[in-house]
C-alpha cells in the first residue's frame, strides 16, 4: 500500500475548495517539499465581489477576498480552543513573511492572511477569544475542514466528471448517497 502524506491531502482538498470558488492556486512550496516560509498557498480570485469578508469564511465572503496568503493546519482530530492556538509555535511566525510570500505579495496591498484549521469551539465567547488571538498574530480570516468539505460537496454533480481524483471520490460517494448535501445539518461555527 502507496503511504499518504497528510499535508498533501490537507493541501489539496483546501486547493480545491478555493479553485472551485474560481480562485487560482500556487504552492509557495518549493524546493523538495520544503517551505520557503509560513504560509502553504498563495491564491487570486479571478472574480471578487464587492463585499467586506467575514473573519469566518463562508462560501460568500470568501468571494470578496482579491488576493490570500493561505496557512493549512489540518489537525484533524482537534478542536482549536484559545489555550491550543497559543501554544501552535507556527502562528506565532504568521507576521515574518519568508522570500516565496515577499514575492507574491509585492505590489498587492489587498491580500488577506486566511489560517485554513479542523474545527472551532462551538461556544461563541471561546470563538471570539480565537478571533481576538488570531487577529493579534496577523489572521485576516479562517476557514475549517467541516465547512471546506461542505461547501466541496454541495458543489459537486452527481453526473460530472472531474480531473481532480479528489473531487471524482466524492462525487461517486455522492453518486451513491453514501454523503448527501448538507442542509440543517450545515456546521453552526459560521
Amino acid at each position: 500500500m502507496l503511504k499518504c502524506k497528510v499535508w498533501e491531502v490537507n493541501l489539496t482538498i483546501v486547493r480545491e475548495f478555493f479553485e472551485l470558488h474560481k480562485f487560482l492556486v500556487s504552492s509557495l512550496r518549493k524546493e523538495k517539499g520544503r517551505r520557503k516560509g509560513v504560509f502553504d498557498l498563495w491564491v487570486i480570485n479571478t472574480s471578487p465581489i464587492k463585499t467586506i469578508p467575514n473573519f469566518f469564511l463562508d462560501g460568500y465572503s470568501v468571494q470578496g477576498i482579491r488576493y490570500g496568503l493561505v496557512k493549512v493546519l489540518g489537525w484533524h482530530g482537534e478542536v482549536f480552543t484559545p489555550s491550543l492556538i497559543r501554544r501552535v509555535e507556527d502562528l506565532g511566525n504568521l507576521g515574518e513573511l519568508g522570500e516565496a510570500e515577499r514575492e507574491a505579495i509585492k505590489r498587492k496591498k489587498d491580500f488577506s492572511r486566511i489560517l485554513v484549521l479542523s474545527r472551532l469551539p462551538t461556544s461563541s465567547k471561546l470563538r471570539e477569544e480565537v478571533k481576538r488571538i488570531l487577529k493579534k498574530q496577523g489572521i485576516d480570516h479562517v476557514l475549517t475542514f467541516d465547512y471546506i468539505l461542505w461547501a466541496i460537496i454541495e458543489k459537486l454533480k452527481k453526473k460530472e466528471n472531474y480531473s481532480s481524483s479528489l473531487l471524482e471520490i466524492l462525487r461517486v460517494l455522492k453518486a451513491y448517497n453514501m454523503i448527501k448535501n448538507p442542509q440543517l445539518e450545515f456546521p453552526t461555527n459560521y
